[in-house]
């Protein structure tokens, strides 16, 4: 089937807004990343996660559109849509948020510099209590064979069997 010039144009700017809207949902990633998440793997597999998904929403916008036929206008427009965000709200957004970032970042590194010392703590108390425990093991061990009267050397005798 033929379209319309009208049509395409159409199909071109939803494109657009397309791209606008993928971008606006890459902004969630960015700020993850922002938050001090962002290991190279972490990077390579949320950005082919995005790729993977904006591939398909790109087919089932075309599907609807273009009736199945991917075009490259639809792939330009959604490049625009998607630069169009970049340099425009998301600067927006991050002069908003970057702040906001800033301090959930100190209250996160405060959050895991108490948590790291609860757990040294807990370490060291833990190691404490069951060389303590062990220590009163060995003596109520010893007292039972004082008591049984077995003296050391039948006693080691017995355990060998």
């Amino acid at each position: 089937m033929e379209f319309t010039l009208s049509e395409l144009l159409i199909s071109f700017l939803y494109s657009i807004l397309l791209g606008f809207i993928l971008g606006f949902l890459y902004e969630p990633i960015r700020v993850f990343h922002k938050l001090g998440f962002n290991k190279k793997l972490h990077y390579y597999i949320c950005d082919i996660l995005f790729m993977i998904f904006s591939g398909i929403v790109t087919f089932y916008f075309s599907l609807s559109m273009l009736e199945g036929t991917v075009r490259a206008f639809v792939i330009v427009g959604e490049v625009t849509g998607f630069v169009t965000f970049y340099h425009t709200v998301r600067r927006l957004l991050d002069i908003i948020f970057n702040p906001i970032i800033a301090i959930f970042k100190k209250i996160l590194k405060k959050l895991l510099k108490t948590a790291r010392k609860v757990m040294y703590n807990i370490r060291i108390k833990s190691e404490y209590c069951m060389t303590h425990l062990r220590n009163i093991i060995v003596k109520v061990r010893l007292d039972e064979r004082q008591k049984s009267g077995m003296g050391e050397r039948k006693h080691l005798q017995n355990d060998k069997r």
